[in-house]
């Protein structure tokens, strides 16, 4: 069996692309479970861009 997941967004790439651009901004609004966004190395979508994040998942950090 293969389970597959697919997510329509409608808005041009340039929009998807700043939201991820932008994630230490967006991060928690995206979702109520999210806590804190921080990039660690690099910024954004550069290659070898690292970030640390927290969240809660079944309500456990």
């Amino acid at each position: 069996m293969i389970l597959k997941e697919t997510t329509a967004v409608a808005a041009p790439p340039a929009v998807v692309y700043r939201f991820f651009e932008e994630m230490e901004d967006n991060y928690v609004e995206w979702h109520p479970d999210h806590i804190t966004f921080r990039w660690t190395e690099g910024t954004g979508l550069e290659p070898g861009a690292e970030a640390y994040f927290k969240e809660r998942i079944a309500g456990k950090v």
